[in-house]
């Protein structure tokens, strides 16, 4: 039950996030597999500098933090779209900018 939370909420500040900096279009899927959890979101973004894809890149790949997990995982999806908690929960992110779309893959291992 607690890691179906976990991915509802990390899935919520990324969907959040994308309203914030404009995603139309928002796509989302959460993808079982083997021993991880993939989660991507991708849409159309106008206008995404490359310092805004950069910074997306470096939150997402804050080394994962167990005592964030254990103690601070519910506030997760509450931030209003902030990523800074969510690359503490994810063992890695890819991000792909091209052509106004953008796209954000997160796994997470169990």
């Amino acid at each position: 039950m607690q890691k179906k939370n976990k991915l509802m909420k990390l899935t919520s500040e990324l969907i959040g996030y994308c309203y914030d900096i404009g995603m139309k279009d928002i796509n989302v899927n959460i993808k079982q597999e083997n021993d991880k959890d993939i989660i991507t979101i991708q849409g159309e973004v106008l206008n995404l500098s490359d310092n805004q894809v950069k910074n997306i890149r470096r939150l997402l790949n804050t080394p994962r933090e167990g005592f964030v997990e254990e103690y601070y995982w519910e506030l997760i999806g509450e931030s209003g779209g902030e990523l800074s908690l969510a690359g503490m929960l994810i063992d890695e992110a890819m991000v792909s900018y091209e052509n106004n779309y953008l796209q954000i893959i997160l796994y997470r291992k169990e």
